[in-house]
């Protein structure tokens, strides 16, 4: 498994898991609000404000925006992280942040695509989108992107009986990548 894969299995799931039981939108009607967080690569429209998780280790500086809504129950997250120790293997890095992921959610895949997707300068990147459903009936579509040295993830999940088609369509199709400057790697926190 990936260094990546390891880091979103041990520290960005369970922010996702934490975030379906803490935020909590008392109204049906959403907030929408664009992200574009300094220096995090993308922009997207988000259906209420987002909070920031951060985590850090010696080479890994992982930055998710996340929102969810209980009442409606579904999630949305968009995340950068970089990997300033070994340089990621692209195929192996789609592959583990799949694997790793469905296991913390205890999901399994049910149509997975590999991609090219343009990057903000051009370049044509490795990107592979898979939908899932969990045990315990909640369905969700990933996207992960393969930048050099840096991934960017996507994730939707909503629950039995959720309707959200216009908040799956909106928060996917307005997400963008965007050109950065990759910051200095991090103290570990």
């Amino acid at each position: 498994m990936s260094l990546r894969s390891t880091l979103f299995k041990s520290a960005l799931l369970p922010l996702l898991v934490a975030a379906l039981a803490v935020f909590s939108v008392p109204s049906f009607a959403y907030d929408w609000q664009t992200v574009k967080p300094k220096n995090g690569g993308f922009s997207v429209d988000f259906p209420g404000a987002p909070k920031l998780a951060q985590k850090a280790t010696q080479d890994i500086a992982a930055y998710s925006w996340i929102y969810g809504n209980k009442e409606k129950k579904f999630l949305v997250l968009a995340s950068t992280s970089d990997n300033y120790g070994s340089h990621i293997d692209a195929d192996r890095e789609l592959q583990g942040t799949e694997v790793g992921f469905l296991r913390q959610v205890d999901g399994k895949t049910t149509s997975r695509k590999r991609v090219k997707i343009r990057g903000a300068h051009g370049k044509k990147l490795p990107a592979s989108i898979f939908n899932f459903v969990t045990s315990a009936g909640w369905k969700g579509l990933s996207k992960v992107i393969v930048d050099g040295d840096t991934v960017y993830i996507t994730v939707m999940m909503w629950g039995p009986g959720a309707h959200v088609a216009a908040v799956r369509k909106r928060f996917l199709a307005s997400y963008k990548l965007l050109p950065r400057t990759r910051p200095p790697k991090p103290a570990a926190n």
